[in-house]
């Protein structure tokens, strides 16, 4: 019974483990992402000033509204790893 009982916690332990790499990997590439959106909008504006195209401004409207989606998953990432942590069973924490 003991046994099923520890092996269970390191499913457990390991599962946790995959789920915040799994986070942190989704999160570094939201962030490059938005970095990468931040680079397109700052050359729009260029283009924009350049040549006063109706196209391009467009475009930038919704480059922009691609940052503000791109900031939401960011922002929520962390919070969920936190809450998850604050949540496990306090045995579960002891014998990881």
């Amino acid at each position: 019974m003991k046994e099923d009982v520890d092996q269970s916690t390191a499913s457990y332990a390991r599962l946790v483990t995959i789920a915040a790499v799994a986070a942190t990997a989704v999160a570094g590439l939201m962030g490059v992402s938005l970095l990468l959106t931040l680079g397109l909008v700052l050359f729009q504006s260029y283009v924009i000033r350049k040549t006063d195209s109706v196209a391009i401004r467009a475009d930038q409207l919704r480059s922009r509204s691609d940052i503000i989606i791109h900031m939401d998953p960011i922002s929520v990432t962390p919070q969920q790893f936190a809450a998850q942590h604050m949540s496990e069973p306090q045995f579960i924490k002891d014998k990881v």
